[in-house]
């Protein structure tokens, strides 16, 4: 395996919207960062990528010996007498070996094992979310795409989800954690999977594309695209074989009782008297028929063995290291769960996925984006080491690959159009559309710019004190400004983000930019736009305040970015005045890389 030995904040419930809090928070977005770069429509995608479907092959003999797939994963297993004794048997394999519950949420958060397992398939930079073809930006956790469970966290443990994932296992359980659609997060809630009922007064419907695409639900049911459906219901009933025992949630002090699904529709009831199921077996069972994809396949790879960095002492991050027989073994659903669950079975009566997909086959499977540059200032040359493309094998792992050609733009020469333009790279396998944002960049134009540094020798801080409040006079390429920061000191730079203020565990609090008099640069003092270019700690957003004089230009969110955006405006009309920028609400790190002032 590769990996594996901008924003808009909605609201979560505490429930299957699985963020890592219930709160609903707002920030805003600059319009470079509301670029498309952000959202990739996989509907545009032309590439060997089969829509899913009802699989044909369930009832086929297995021709490989399963026992020996998967590194001999299954080799314990043998034949079983009905569905219960073949759960127990998946319970031990899946519970024993490297299993090791890890972190959701806390003081650890882990958004990288959803990053991983969830990436898209033809653009690594993004991930495949559920409810939506539309791919979203990786970096965008909590803002463009959010974590959902798919056995809702509170159905199974009789707790709020922000209290569940406290408790290491069922709501932490990546093979149940899929990266959603925001929006369809919060829509779903404690709804069960089902059929949404279109004559129901309640009905609300989200689809595209048909069904492939987007989701619908009622006030009992929430139904997600026919894409996802065989994925999602695999995970439920991997959820209800792996946490089939009853447990005691020693964090929430609640008896967890045997997971079950079950015909009827299930609500929520907190605490001991959960009924800790989840509902609609039948649908559940027709859903489970859609094939496994490479896309979760490929989650179900990463889950087993994809080490997320969560913990400082690297020895302390593991794998989740177990896997979802469902997936492996799409058939076994039945067996289990389904008509057949009365009588005998054995791997070799169920084919796997390592078939259907050429898992084993030799060569390239498809190619794929690994990292790309998305934005260039107006005038800026193409160049196809701008690229980093792979190319993927049938076994997930990848290599290096540079003989592929774009269109949309020539070697050298600057993209013609300026705003987004899509750009397509062509392989011989499937070709991959990208979208570029090509703008003037407003700080590299301005009439006066300084690039923010930090401590060291010759920079704008060094021999600083870092005593808060106090008024640090700077001369900043021949002006003058008035820096306060309210705690904390200046620590580094970054050459993507700019002058770090403060840390995790000591933020500044407030970083204040006043230009010492009014401003001058020159001979000139008439302001037309001020902007400042920065960024926020991972998962952070700042409230930022720019005036000229008594003119306020605006107020602006500095967010969470992998590199440094502009925030600020032009004027209608040139003042005068001292430049006043504020930087608020800073609770970790903070990055300040350029400051610029547009004159007349």
């Amino acid at each position: 395996m590769k990996k594996f030995a901008l924003p808009l904040i909605l609201p979560l419930l505490a429930s299957c919207a699985c963020g890592p809090t219930a709160s609903s928070s707002e920030a805003s977005i600059s319009s470079s960062e509301a670029a498309a770069s952000v959202f990739v429509s996989e509907s545009s995608l032309e590439s060997s990528k089969d829509d899913s479907s009802i699989q044909e092959g369930s009832s086929s003999i297995q021709s490989l010996d399963p026992y020996t797939l998967y590194g001999g994963y299954y080799a314990s297993l043998g034949d079983w007498e009905n569905g219960g004794d073949l759960i127990e048997k998946l319970y031990s394999i899946i519970h024993g070996g490297t299993y090791t519950p890890i972190t959701y949420a806390g003081t650890y958060t882990n958004w990288a094992s959803n990053q991983e397992a969830d990436e898209y398939l033809y653009d690594h930079e993004y991930v495949d979310v559920v409810y939506s073809l539309d791919n979203v930006l990786k970096t965008g956790t909590n803002t463009y795409w959010q974590r959902e469970h798919a056995f809702c966290a509170s159905l199974m443990t009789g707790s709020t989800t922000t209290a569940a994932v406290k408790c290491l296992g069922r709501a932490t359980d990546f093979h149940n954690l899929f990266a959603s659609n925001s929006s369809a997060n919060s829509s779903r809630g404690n709804k069960n999977y089902g059929f949404a009922d279109t004559s129901s007064v309640e009905y609300v419907s989200r689809f595209s594309n048909g069904k492939e695409d987007g989701y619908g639900f009622d006030l009992i049911n929430f139904e997600p695209g026919n894409r996802d459906k065989g994925r999602l219901s695999r995970a439920i009933f991997y959820m209800a074989t792996m946490y089939s025992k009853d447990e005691y949630d020693s964090v929430n002090k609640v008896n967890m009782k045997g997971l079950r699904v079950v015909e009827e529709n299930v609500d929520y009831v907190a605490g001991d008297s959960c009924a800790f199921a989840i509902g609609n077996l039948s649908t559940l069972l027709s859903w489970s028929e859609y094939e496994v994809d490479l896309a979760e396949y490929r989650h179900n790879e990463s889950v087993y063995s994809y080490v997320p960095p969560i913990h400082s002492d690297p020895a302390n991050n593991v794998a989740q290291g177990n896997r979802n027989p469902y997936v492996d073994f799409p058939g076994l659903v039945d067996y289990a769960f389904g008509s057949k669950k009365g009588g005998k079975g054995s791997l070799k009566d169920v084919i796997s996925s390592y078939e259907t997909l050429d898992i084993g086959k030799e060569g390239v499977s498809y190619y794929a984006i690994e990292s790309a540059k998305r934005q260039y200032d107006n005038g800026e040359p193409f160049h196809l080491s701008d690229l980093n493309v792979v190319a993927v094998n049938h076994d997930l792992s990848q290599n290096a690959y540079t003989e592929f050609t774009v269109v949309g733009a020539k070697e050298g020469e600057a993209i013609e159009s300026e705003g987004q333009t899509v750009l397509t790279v062509n392989t011989p396998i499937n070709n991959i559309p990208y979208t570029v944002l090509v703008e003037t960049d407003p700080i590299q134009s301005a009439d006066w710019k300084h690039l923010v540094t930090a401590k060291s020798s010759g920079n704008d801080f060094y021999g600083i004190s870092s005593a808060p409040g106090v008024i640090h006079t700077l001369n900043f390429d021949g002006v003058n400004w008035d820096v306060t920061y309210a705690s904390g000191s200046v620590q580094s730079n970054s050459a993507a983000l700019g002058c770090k203020f403060g840390t995790t565990d000591v933020p500044v609090g407030t970083i204040i930019f006043t230009s010492s008099e009014a401003f001058s640069y020159g001979g000139k003092n008439n302001v037309m736009g001020v902007y400042l270019s920065g960024a926020a700690a991972s998962g952070k957003s700042y409230s930022v305040s720019i005036s000229v004089g008594d003119i306020l230009i605006g107020n602006f969110t500095l967010g969470y970015v992998k590199a440094a955006v502009a925030i600020g405006s032009m004027l209608d009309a040139p003042v005068t005045g001292r430049v006043y920028i504020s930087i608020t609400n800073i609770t970790s790190a903070c990055y300040v890389q350029y400051l610029a002032v547009h004159l007349d």
